[in-house]
């Protein structure tokens, strides 16, 4: 092979790789990554001997609400200022304990819930008692290429 064909294929596999690296994570389906952060909230909540969650479909939307405001404003504060849970009035859901845990950056289910264990807020909503429902979101955004993630906690 020539010096000039090597070069190419050099380059061409750097750019093969470096699609790879930049491109959306793996396409999960959104409920599958719901369950998967649910199994793993759940496992971590049988080790501390908590009850475990149910995942709640009208929980799911206002979270999938959420990590998409998330790339808009990174906050528990929603970009119009308003406070997080003022998305369960606006959607018509009723609760009276609320949760909220957001990340960014993190590529799978996996990774995010071990941020979220490292983090003692984070860790604390996830093991509370008072919770007893849980709603995931996930949001990928082309434009900042990285995933937004939501858990939101009700009783």
């Amino acid at each position: 092979m020539t010096t000039r064909r090597r070069f190419i294929a050099r380059m061409a596999f750097a750019a093969a790789a470096m699609l790879a690296f930049f491109a959306a994570p793996a396409a999960e389906a959104a409920p599958d990554r719901a369950k998967q952060v649910l199994d793993i909230s759940n496992k971590h909540r049988a080790a501390a001997k908590v009850h475990p969650l149910k995942l709640d479909p009208a929980l799911c939307k206002l979270a999938q609400i959420r990590a998409r405001e998330l790339e808009r404003k990174f906050s528990h504060k929603r970009p119009n200022g308003r406070s997080c849970f003022s998305v369960f009035r606006e959607n018509g859901v009723r609760r009276r304990n609320m949760g909220e845990n957001i990340a960014l950056g993190y590529r799978n289910s996996w990774s995010v819930m071990g941020g979220w264990m490292r983090s003692k807020g984070h860790r604390a909503n996830i093991l509370s008692r008072k919770y007893r429902r849980l709603g995931v979101g996930c949001h990928w955004s082309p434009r900042r290429r990285r995933l937004y993630w939501v858990q939101v906690f009700s009783n």
